[in-house]
């Protein structure tokens, strides 16, 4: 490499390393609102309060916004925002060096994080431009691979599976016919480590678990029963 861009790959380093230290109390703990300086003691706690906002989520400011980054970035804050500063903020640092901070770490090529808005612009205008001409069970695969693509992309610096979880099954709602239930997803699952493998070429564990917590079937065969019933009921009134 010539030694001008030796320079500059030093110095950029040299940036995300003072950004990253901005971030944290140590090598392993975000700085966070509680004053948490143990990593475990930090995890386990962010677990349960995006836990307790996922129940709550549904019935958030955020169910009216229109599906664009904006929307993401406030799923995140609503999720982890008691409890980070940083919470919807999209990532300016590569994860490269975030890898020790990270469950899965180094087996992704992250997307670097002045490529994410671009990535995910990306994402979002082939997903509105493909999704009608697929059948139910390619649209669930097409949710699946979206979910993947944006686990790759990584826009924040924690919380990104839930966010995104949250995120596509909102817009399959709304436009692939395709409701989740999102609480068995992610109680009987490992839903990050789910969309790590589907990003490293295991992709069917990923399909299979969003087909088992598929309410959307179940909907749609109640549908048709109640039909039914009303039908026979007709009939007989009719008979009378």
């Amino acid at each position: 490499m010539p030694l001008f861009n030796l320079s500059i790959e030093r110095t950029k380093i040299m940036n995300q390393e003072r950004k990253l230290e901005k971030l944290l109390y140590s090598k392993t703990t975000f700085k966070n609102k509680l004053n948490i300086k143990n990593q475990e003691e930090l995890f386990a706690r962010e677990k349960l309060i995006a836990a307790i906002k996922s129940m709550m989520y549904e019935n958030s400011y955020i169910k009216d916004m229109d599906f664009n980054l904006e929307r993401l970035q406030e799923t995140n804050k609503f999720l982890i925002g008691d409890l980070y500063d940083f919470a919807g903020k999209i990532r300016d640092i590569d994860m490269i060096h975030l890898d020790h901070l990270e469950k899965h770490k180094n087996l992704i090529d992250f997307t670097s994080a002045n490529n994410i808005k671009n990535e995910f612009g990306t994402l979002m205008y082939n997903l509105n431009h493909n999704y009608t001409y697929y059948t139910d069970i390619e649209k669930k695969y097409i949710l699946c691979a979206s979910m993947a693509d944006l686990y790759h992309i990584h826009p924040f610096y924690r919380a990104n599976s839930l966010s995104i979880v949250l995120y596509m099954n909102d817009y399959a709602k709304n436009n692939l016919n395709i409701n989740l239930d999102i609480y068995k997803l992610v109680n009987e699952y490992d839903i990050e480590q789910l969309l790590c493998t589907f990003c490293l070429g295991q992709q069917i564990d990923l399909v299979n678990a969003v087909i088992d917590v598929d309410i959307s079937e179940k909907e749609k065969n109640n549908f048709h029963d109640i039909l039914s019933k009303n039908e026979i009921e007709q009939d007989d009134e009719l008979e009378i």
